[in-house]
């Protein structure tokens, strides 16, 4: 999954209206073909389209960029707003999309001031040592619902974003106890929905990966 992360730290992201906002500046598919050539699945929460728990939240912050400004003007920023934004200089992809998004946040009155790091600095200082605004990162696929969510526990040490939401960690918690299977779906459909509505993080795409084989190969699938 690829996204740009909000660290909760920050005043004005601690305020929804400003993470909506963000969400709402920014013209998703446009993003998706401009840096990756089109080639990824839309995403509206933190969570794989390939999973059957899978719900799709792409509804939810269609590309308004008169929305946003309403939104940051509610929250007090109708003068506008500086964020530090960070980039890791070893995936270029990212570099590029934390660019696009940057000029698109521009637009609705939010200058991001960019940074691009070495992957060790982006590791220490800014997944580990959450000193940063705004970044943009992949993580990577796992297949279990609770590690997929896990990290948005309030007292996860993968909790990058500062997010903290009682129903979350409640849920999440629950999640590990529960043996019915619907239940256990149910949970972590509430979870995206949670996630899709705080938007801790502006979530980008499910990446489509080309691989080219000889013609002699056939059935070759990956995930």
């Amino acid at each position: 999954l690829q996204l740009m992360a909000m660290n909760l730290q920050n005043e004005a992201l601690s305020d929804v209206r400003v993470r909506q906002a963000i969400n709402y500046a920014v013209d998703k598919q446009a993003l998706i073909d401009t840096v990756w050539w089109g080639y990824g699945q839309k995403i509206g929460s933190h969570y794989p389209t390939v999973l059957k728990e899978y719900v799709d939240m792409n509804d939810r912050y269609p590309y308004d960029p008169e929305k946003a400004k309403e939104l940051l003007s509610q929250a007090g920023y109708q003068d506008g707003l500086t964020l530090e934004m960070y980039l890791p200089k070893s995936y270029p992809a990212y570099v590029s999309a934390g660019q696009v998004i940057a000029d698109s946040l521009k637009e609705v009155g939010i200058t991001c001031n960019i940074t691009i790091v070495e992957w060790a600095a982006w590791l220490s200082d800014v997944y580990n040592g959450r000193n940063y605004d705004l970044t943009v990162v992949g993580h990577t696929g796992r297949l279990d619902p609770y590690v997929l969510s896990a990290r948005y526990q309030s007292d996860s040490s993968e909790n990058y974003f500062n997010y903290s939401n009682e129903e979350v960690d409640q849920l999440l918690a629950d999640y590990k106890s529960e043996t019915d299977e619907d239940k256990r779906t149910e949970i972590v459909q509430r979870v995206q929905e949670i996630l899709a509505q705080d938007v801790p993080a502006y979530y980008i795409q499910d990446p489509i990966t080309i691989y080219v084989t000889d013609s002699a190969v056939t059935g070759f699938q990956l995930y």
